[in-house]
């Protein structure tokens, strides 16, 4: 194991993304370099194409909206039993599945809670230092809105969706990220009350005015947003380095990878705090 050739790395972040579900939703890119620039083209608008008989068509404007990323390095190391391996040893694609699911959920947690001002030296504590995630950034924006101490959560959407502006509650991919224990909430909420059963439950999915209601697994704050307005990328040069760690009779395994995370903050909103 070591630094992982394009071919594996392109795997292995294929494998992570597919593992989580807040990285499947948001614009994800693999990036070349450390520092680079890739357009968001969720944001693409307005682009114009000017027309005529003798002149060729071309698209003016178009990297207007672009995301500037500056990597930070994250090392993440897990520990893998004796048993799994030796259960996976005919298997080195499940074994690296692991890996990948282990680093993905770690990543997800850092772009949902990351903080560089948090204070302690604890492993979590030192993971959520890298770089600031969805909640740290959209509450520095001024983006969220305040609730009623009773409220319920199926209310605390409902003050959410009121506050959003027209444009941008019509548009068609606007999602509603929930934690998971606020979206079981909700589901009993709605599950006990038959007249917002028939409203929102379609299939087993929660809607809320045709949005889509999403568990997001450690998200402590309800936010309303389209999630091809955050912006996740990771380095292609990603390190795997392996050893024997008899004292947990397993294997240690650490990955290092450079990371960042940006959200776009114009047309999102978060639940804020009790009144």
């Amino acid at each position: 194991m070591g630094t992982l050739q394009k071919k594996s790395a392109d795997k292995f972040i294929e494998l992570m993304v597919e593992s989580t579900p807040l990285l499947k939703l948001i614009s994800f890119t693999t990036m070349s370099d450390p520092i680079s620039s890739y357009p968001l083209l969720t944001l693409s608008r307005y682009k114009t194409r000017p027309i005529g008989r003798n002149t060729v068509a071309s698209l003016q404007n178009v990297g207007d909206i672009m995301i500037n990323f500056n990597a930070k390095e994250v090392v993440l190391p897990l520990v893998i039993p004796d048993s799994y391996i030796e259960d996976m040893e005919s298997s080195h694609e499940k074994v690296a599945n692991y890996i990948a699911k282990v680093f993905g959920m770690d990543m997800q947690y850092l772009f949902i809670n990351g903080d560089m001002d948090a204070t302690g030296s604890d492993d979590k504590t030192s993971l959520r230092k890298a770089l600031n995630g969805i909640t740290k950034q959209i509450a520095t924006a001024g983006k969220t809105v305040d609730y009623p101490t009773a409220a319920t959560e199926l209310e605390k959407i409902k003050i959410l969706v009121k506050a959003l502006p027209e444009t941008t509650l019509a548009d068609p991919d606007l999602k509603i990220l929930i934690g998971s224990g606020a979206y079981t909430s909700l589901w009993d909420e709605i599950a006990n009350n038959s007249d917002s059963k028939a409203l929102l439950m379609q299939n087993g999915v929660i809607k809320y005015r045709g949005k889509e209601v999403i568990e997001i697994p450690e998200l402590s704050k309800i936010t309303i947003i389209n999630p091809g307005h955050i912006a996740g990328g990771i380095c292609r040069d990603i390190s795997i380095e392996k050893q024997r760690y008899p004292e947990a009779r397993g294997s240690k395994v650490v990955c290092s990878a450079r990371v960042d995370f940006q959200v776009v903050t114009e047309a999102c909103l978060m639940e804020g705090d009790a009144e």
